[in-house]
């Protein structure tokens, strides 16, 4: 007996995007599909620039960080710190 295939479109929550920054779809939030991130200006990511939606309708990674130069020096800072 024949049983027919049913075709489900695999869909990813809308990863959100950083704070002072944005993102680029591509594909849409679906199976394959992929989120870049930029920061504005005078802002640093910090963190995965591009994640991919997966089969199990996860992320491959979050969302980055846009740190500001303050704020990127004191992360700097505090790596070399310890």
């Amino acid at each position: 007996m024949f049983s027919p295939f049913i075709c489900v479109v695999v869909q990813c929550d809308d990863p959100g995007k950083p704070t002072n920054g944005a993102q680029l779809v591509n594909k849409g939030f679906v199976y394959g599909g992929s989120v870049k991130f930029t920061c504005n200006t005078d802002y640093t990511l910090r963190g995965t620039s591009t994640i991919y939606c997966q089969e199990n309708k996860e992320w491959t990674g979050s969302v980055p960080l846009c740190l500001g130069e303050c704020q990127w020096l004191n992360l700097v800072c505090e790596v070399f710190s310890t």
